[in-house]
């Protein structure tokens, strides 16, 4: 059976490649063209001149969920998810802190063949809650190219629901992990316009991942007592060998005159963990946020 990660990492790949072939004129044009002084009030994101800035941010996504999970199912299970966001960044001379967290919900149905069965659906919930503090590396002399390198906890919670079997209902992959994080932003000027592009992504290195044994287990537990919760669950510290994580965002920001902006952003998740009843998920979709800002 071919595994979900050959694919979507090609998938990654693509996106990545085409960001950057979409975004390289913008830098070239940046590199090459003679810069003028900027003024605070003629940047609306305020970085070259007013590098303290914290803001706060609201947004939907959509999108869809691929995994499989050896609790449930050796089927491959895909559908659509739709989710939010929010976000605090705050940034300062040399550092960028980046708490936030995001919720996708999805319904999910099996591939058997070239056909799905519409009967055989499960629920999916997934979140991230992280937090990151990286510090500036590198940037342009105008400070308008900016790049942030530091670390990141990250808490993923992947719940699956299936909803035609009620007595084997529940399975979940709980990973509270430690990582390691890299930002990259390009401010540029189109049609008069500023925009900004971005790309992130946050490796997870090392943590506590958290499986059942079996589907019923929430049931299980429930009937044998609070004082056996933990005996049903695999415990068990986990690190990029046997939980590797990938959680890549790469948007197009247009900012607004008030001081706020726009975004307009890809997002890839990615987990495989193989240590027991191997799950793999990968989640994809396209954000839209708003960024209000406070200081």
């Amino acid at each position: 059976m071919r595994h979900i990660s050959d694919w979507q990492k090609l998938t990654a790949a693509a996106f990545f490649l085409a960001f950057a072939f979409t975004l390289s004129p913008f830098f070239l044009r940046a590199q090459e063209t003679p810069q003028t002084p900027i003024q605070a009030g003629d940047n609306p994101l305020g970085l070259a001149k007013q590098p303290r800035q914290t803001f706060l941010t609201f947004g939907g996504l959509l999108g869809a969920i691929t995994q499989q999970d050896a609790v449930h199912s050796p089927l491959r299970y895909s559908g659509a998810a739709t989710g939010l966001n929010g976000e605090i960044r705050a940034y300062s001379l040399n550092t960028y802190l980046h708490i936030g967290s995001n919720l996708a919900v999805g319904t999910l149905f099996p591939a058997t063949g070239k056909e799905r069965n519409l009967n055989a659906a499960i629920s999916a919930i997934q979140t991230n809650t992280f937090a990151a503090l990286a510090f500036d590396v590198l940037h342009s002399e105008d400070r308008t190219m900016r790049l942030y390198a530091g670390g990141s906890l990250n808490v993923m919670a992947n719940i699956k629901t299936n909803v035609v079997f009620g007595n084997s209902a529940t399975a979940f992959d709980v990973y509270a992990s430690l990582g390691a994080m890299a930002r990259a932003e390009q401010d540029f000027t189109l049609w008069g316009k500023q925009w900004r592009g971005t790309s992130q992504i946050m490796l997870p290195l090392g943590g506590v991942a958290v499986r059942p044994y079996y589907s019923t287990v929430l049931t299980s537990t429930a009937a044998l007592g609070s004082s056996d919760l933990f005996s049903s669950f695999d415990i068990q510290g986990a690190s990029v060998f046997n939980f590797p994580q990938i959680l890549w965002r790469t948007s197009l920001d247009y900012m607004l005159g008030t001081g706020n902006w726009v975004s307009l952003a890809y997002e890839w998740d990615f987990y495989d963990y193989n240590r027991f009843n191997r799950v793999q998920a990968s989640r994809q979709a396209v954000s839209l946020s708003l960024h209000f800002r406070l200081e």
